[in-house]
């Protein structure tokens, strides 16, 4: 194995070297959440944001410079965005919507406990507040980027997919975890709280939340060149959302009021 740096394009130039195909994808909120971004933005005035995002498009214009030179590569797959921008006519201009569809894996994460059911032991039943009704392509990004990758190397060029296993709602993946946990379940009218104490962010969340509702998650309301994982042949070999819930130590993960 080689490793590469996306900052250094002399390490992706080995890393790629004699390579048939290359995925390629970076993480927008590791560079957003980097003390070093956020000291860089607080020295020089710059929005956290935007520097984390100037910063991504360096990134992957490296990475793309480095596979222009790769002579044995035949086909190379490049997660990115829909563009909010131009599908909105202007409206969304700062949305960050991903392909790659709405992991599973945010449901671990500690700071998931706005949409993330809570436990209560006492009357043997997970909760979950008014956290909206859009629905999302949830998948798992571990179990299931690699089987979508698989196809659309198989596939003719030019395909645009949206990563996804299902389309659910934060209420109907509720009701699933409670079925997996043989648990009762309740939505309330409580408020969630994101405590979210940026409000450059608080807003990049709102648009989000616009964007989804009024264009989808994908943008396949505006873009109809937007397929799902059926269209490849490989639904059946995802991961469900029911199988992905089996598999976690909910009881560890799991707020209990």
């Amino acid at each position: 194995m080689v490793a590469g740096n996306f900052d250094e394009p002399a390490s992706l130039d080995a890393a790629f070297k004699g390579a048939s195909a290359i995925f390629s994808v970076t993480d927008y909120w590791i560079l957003y959440g980097s003390l070093l971004a956020r000291q860089q933005s607080s020295a020089n005035g710059q929005s956290t944001m935007l520097l984390a995002k100037e910063k991504g498009i360096q990134q992957n214009k490296n990475i793309i410079d480095a596979a222009a030179k790769v002579e044995t590569l035949e086909r190379f797959i490049f997660s990115s965005l829909p563009n909010t921008e131009k599908l909105s006519g202007g409206k969304y201009s700062h949305t960050s919507v991903l392909y790659a569809g709405f992991f599973l894996e945010n449901y671990l994460k500690p700071d998931a406990s706005a949409y993330r059911p809570k436990l209560d032991n006492t009357k043997n039943t997970l909760s979950l507040a008014a956290v909206g009704t859009v629905h999302l392509p949830m998948f798992s990004a571990k179990a299931n980027t690699g089987p979508i990758v698989h196809a659309l190397i198989r596939e003719a060029a030019g395909q645009k997919v949206i990563a996804s296993n299902t389309w659910l709602t934060f209420q109907d993946f509720a009701r699933t975890l409670a079925n997996v946990l043989s648990k009762d379940i309740e939505f309330t009218n409580e408020q969630p709280s994101f405590n979210i104490s940026d409000p450059e962010l608080g807003q990049n969340f709102a648009d989000m939340m616009g964007w989804y509702i009024e264009f989808n998650y994908d943008g396949s309301k505006v873009d109809k060149s937007v397929i799902q994982p059926k269209d490849l042949g490989v639904e059946s070999h995802l991961m469900s959302v029911e199988e992905w819930c089996r598999k976690q130590d909910w009881e560890r993960i799991l707020d209990v009021t």
